[in-house]
């Protein structure tokens, strides 16, 4: 069967491995690798803002659209992307209170463009439960008192303090 290169627009076989007229990747993207995720509900009620945030944010959604997703679910977020991004915004959405599912995708092609973005996500905002520095994303952070000051004296001298090891900023949580 003949499927179309997404990067250079010319026919070639579904069971090639690289486009040979530009030499793009073809295995990366062949459908059986290619995923959707599957709004199911929302499970808090409560978190519906959050969640339309999130849902804007993956599907390049208008804000009424997220919304009506939300109240028509299940409904897919996002479609023709890889395993390891779909379980990204899975894990995402899950955070924010939305039950998701990953299925097969329909779509023939990869979704290019979210893949990069997704991607990118993965790199600077990973989902685990570590503490990040805000201003470098470190993960090597330590715990401080705050100290005396000469303005406030004694006034939250015994309150902690994250501090990154990496880049030295210092914020309460």
């Amino acid at each position: 069967m003949l499927i179309e290169c997404p990067e250079c627009k010319n026919k070639i076989s579904n069971l090639s491995d690289v486009c040979i007229h530009c030499g793009f990747p073809i295995s990366k993207i062949n459908n059986n690798n290619l995923y959707a995720v599957k709004l199911i509900k929302l499970t808090n009620k409560n978190h519906r803002i959050a969640a339309q945030i999130t849902i804007e944010k993956y599907g390049d959604y208008k804000s009424w659209e997220a919304y009506d997703l939300i109240k028509k679910s299940p409904s897919i977020i996002v479609d023709g992307i890889t395993k390891e991004n779909a379980e990204y915004v899975m894990l995402d959405l899950q955070k924010h209170y939305c039950f998701a599912e990953i299925q097969e995708s329909n779509s023939k092609n990869s979704n290019n463009k979210m893949n990069e973005m997704i991607s990118s996500l993965i790199k600077s905002h990973p989902l685990d439960d570590k503490v990040h520095c805000p201003k470098c994303n470190s993960t090597d952070i330590g715990i401080t008192n705050r100290g005396y000051s000469l303005l406030t004296g004694f006034l939250g001298s015994g309150k902690s303090m994250n501090t990154c090891k990496n880049c030295g900023y210092k914020w309460t949580s």
